[in-house]
């Protein structure tokens, strides 16, 4: 998954009021989604708690970016706006 933008990314929703909310975040030359799954043919952590009832009440998100060593990825100033 090619990311453009910083972006947060709702993975499991719940309906209730949910006050907890756990929020992945990837690693330099990580993935918002594959980071978090042994391979394409596995769920990524997240879905798997998301499936958890003991979890029913929690909210799960993936924070994803750009990432690599290319200095100045971001414009700063354009995603502040954002």
């Amino acid at each position: 998954m090619s990311i453009e933008k910083a972006k947060l990314i709702q993975i499991v929703a719940r309906s209730t009021n949910s006050q907890v909310a756990v929020i992945f975040v990837h690693g330099i030359g990580g993935d918002p989604h594959d980071t978090w799954r042994k391979d394409q043919q596995t769920k990524p952590l997240f879905e798997l708690l998301g499936d958890e009832p003991l979890l029913s009440d929690v909210e799960f998100y993936s924070y994803g970016y750009r990432t690599g060593i290319t200095p100045l990825q971001y414009d700063f100033m354009t995603i502040r706006a954002s």
